[in-house]
């Protein structure tokens, strides 16, 4: 399954394939076709999610590596965390009888959703991600599980980067459009903080997993 959709989280289209071949390229025309035809210019970003609806099992390691591959890829407005963190010391001392936390203590007060609600990530430049990534896989290579099994095979990965490292410009942030919207405001420890929604990525298609789940014939 193919999903196409844009910086706002509106599904383009949807299409249902054994494999990547060339029926994708007439995927993207067809979507570009529906904006020509609409009279409404082209999008300036769109983001693909393929082969969902799918099982698959993952090595123990596996959350823990994908956690730090998102790190190479983005980083979070300062701003934003500087503002999450006050209003986050605010709720510490008034739940700790005025105590102020430590910055490990407060850190560990925040939960990734109360970052993705309240902060605004953007990518890397794409030559820090190379870095980054390439320092990544160098201390992953000998990682295994209780059995043995490997994080990762060397062999297979170091190709698969090889490939991958020209699609780093691909996945930058375009520097036009606001991916951020602001949804509303909340108090949190005597601040006031933004509350954000994200068009990034494919959070909107997979959340259009379950809905395509129900009515695809088969197991």
């Amino acid at each position: 399954m193919t999903n196409i959709g844009n910086e706002l989280g509106q599904v383009l289209n949807s299409v249902l394939t054994t494999a990547e071949g060339a029926g994708l390229e007439e995927l993207c025309q067809g979507v570009v076709k529906r904006y020509q035809n609409a009279g409404e210019p082209e999008p300036e970003v769109i983001y693909v999610d393929r082969d969902c609806c799918s099982q698959s099992e993952h090595h123990p390691l596996y959350g823990t590596f994908c956690s730090k591959l998102s790190s190479c890829i983005f980083e979070w407005d300062q701003e934003d965390v500087k503002e999450l963190k006050a209003a986050k010391r605010g709720e510490w001392k008034s739940s700790h009888g005025g105590q102020t936390p430590t910055e490990a203590q407060l850190m560990a007060s925040i939960s990734p959703g109360e970052l993705a609600k309240h902060c605004r990530r953007r990518t890397r430049k794409a030559e820090e991600i190379r870095a980054m990534i390439s320092g990544l896989l160098e201390s992953v290579w000998e990682l295994s599980d209780t059995t043995g099994l490997r994080l990762v095979n060397p062999d297979s990965m170091h190709h698969v980067w090889e490939m991958q490292q020209k699609h780093l410009e691909c996945i930058q942030d375009p520097p036009h459009v606001e991916l951020y919207t602001k949804t509303g405001t909340l108090q949190k420890g005597g601040k006031v903080l933004n509350v954000l929604r994200c068009g990034r990525g494919s959070s909107s298609l997979e959340s259009f997993h379950r809905h395509q789940c129900a009515f695809i014939p088969g197991k």
